[in-house]
């Protein structure tokens, strides 16, 4: 089974069973596509009203292990602050965290609890999605960098300006905690940015809300032809 979890216009990413599964961390609601080949999570809920600040990251990851998924592909909306253009998927490579810490380790039992996350994706994982990618004929660009920040809002024109000075490309909110807690359980974990707006100073325009969500709903068929490959 193939975990996949999305975000910002692509809520309604997959239909089938809804399955609500409890957690030490709180209760998820999966959806179980026939024949139990992917289970997805809707990231900011079915109806988009969690704030990327107020995801609970730690019973989505609970719960994915819980079903026993043999790897979790994540999508999200980003922001392009260099090399992309709108519209194009990008497979993650490196993310620089400027979020508070995400963890299960509250309490370090063992010196073995800091997570090593050099490489900061699993590339086993990541070649199989370039790999099904190439077979659903869809462009998958390499290279991404992510600065990723708390939010929910926006980020201003001099943090992108030092974003890109520390080697971001792109700038999205959900990346590395998920990168971070799959780490923590083991659970191979590759993320696609899907670019739906130029950061802030790239372009003169101020991006909406809206149509953040109507880009990346825009390139949901090709995310779902990834994924329909990869769960093959």
């Amino acid at each position: 089974m193939l975990g996949v979890i999305a975000g910002t216009g692509l809520e309604n990413f997959f239909k089938g069973i809804e399955a609500p599964i409890k957690t030490d961390y709180g209760s998820v609601h999966a959806i179980l596509t026939k024949g139990d080949k992917i289970a997805f999570i809707s990231r900011h809920g079915f109806a988009h009203d969690v704030p990327p600040h107020k995801i609970n990251h730690k019973a989505h990851f609970a719960a994915l292990k819980k079903l026993g998924v043999s790897g979790i592909l994540g999508f999200s909306a980003c922001g392009a602050i260099s090399k992309y253009s709108i519209g194009d998927l990008v497979l993650l490579e490196d993310f620089i965290d400027f979020r508070a810490p995400q963890t299960f380790f509250d309490k370090l039992e063992s010196i073995n609890q800091h997570a090593w996350m050099v490489p900061p994706f699993s590339k086993t994982l990541q070649n199989k999605v370039f790999a099904a990618a190439g077979k659903a004929k869809v462009v998958l660009k390499k290279g991404g960098v992510v600065a990723v920040t708390a939010g929910p809002r926006l980020e201003t024109p001099a943090e992108i300006k030092a974003f890109a000075k520390l080697g971001a490309n792109l700038v999205g909110m959900t990346t590395s905690p998920e990168a971070t807690l799959s780490r923590e359980l083991g659970l191979e974990y590759a993320a696609i940015a899907v670019v739906s707006n130029h950061a802030a100073g790239v372009k003169r325009f101020a991006p909406s809300g809206a149509g953040i969500a109507a880009v990346a709903a825009a390139q949901a068929h090709k995310a779902a032809k990834i994924v329909a490959e990869l769960s093959k």
